[in-house]
């Protein structure tokens, strides 16, 4: 039972190693599709918005609270009219996805290959995992700095009657907040990484 064990836990890195090959495979060609989609199609492009109704198009009531009015509302516009120049940050987002993905999945591949071979203890593990936790929240703020720029644009020609539309920029600190786990994690790593070195040195 013991020996099963082991030659189970010993197959796991390959198989996440496999699986992180096959992800980079997918990877690069959906992002493919989509810059076909983008430059030959009419991809629809989202964009995130913030608008104030004009209070005399609607009424809000309450028995309980009275009248009142809606702010600070938020939304999608969805537009299939295409500039060159919302194709291009269309095209931008697309290739931020694919590049994230691809360089997070790359860096797993090759802990993963150490692991495989059985010294993940490496300095250079430590470097990747550091990188891993800079990059994700880098990548989230990338995204949503190509939002607000796509906003920026789009809204600055749209006219809406009964509506005031602005470009809405949203902050999501949960990528700040993973990447800072992971960069805590990289330093404990680096430091066991320290250790193991010195018990060679010892041995």
């Amino acid at each position: 039972m013991e020996v099963e064990v082991m030659t189970t836990t010993n197959r796991l890195p390959k198989i996440l190693q496999r699986l992180t090959e096959i992800g980079i495979a997918i990877t690069a060609v959906v992002a493919v599709v989509l810059l076909f989609a983008v430059f030959f199609t009419d991809f629809a492009l989202e964009t995130p918005m913030e608008f104030t109704p004009d209070e005399d198009t609607y009424s809000l009531s309450s028995e309980a609270w009275g009248t009142g009015t809606i702010h600070d509302a938020v939304g999608v516009v969805t537009f299939t009219d295409k500039s060159a120049t919302i194709v291009a940050l269309s095209a931008a987002k697309v290739l931020a996805y694919a590049a994230a993905s691809l360089a997070l999945l790359v860096l797993l591949r090759r802990i993963l290959q150490t692991l495989s071979a059985g010294t993940p203890f490496v300095e250079a593990n430590a470097h990747r995992i550091r990188a891993i936790g800079i990059l994700i929240p880098a990548f989230g703020f990338l995204i949503q700095g190509l939002h607000w720029a796509t906003s920026l644009i789009v809204m600055d020609t749209v006219a809406a009657e009964g509506l005031h539309i602005e470009a809405r920029l949203t902050f999501n600190l949960t990528y700040l907040f993973i990447g800072l786990v992971i960069i805590a994690l990289a330093e404990a790593f680096r430091h066991g990484t320290h250790l193991q070195t010195d018990a060679d040195l010892t041995i």
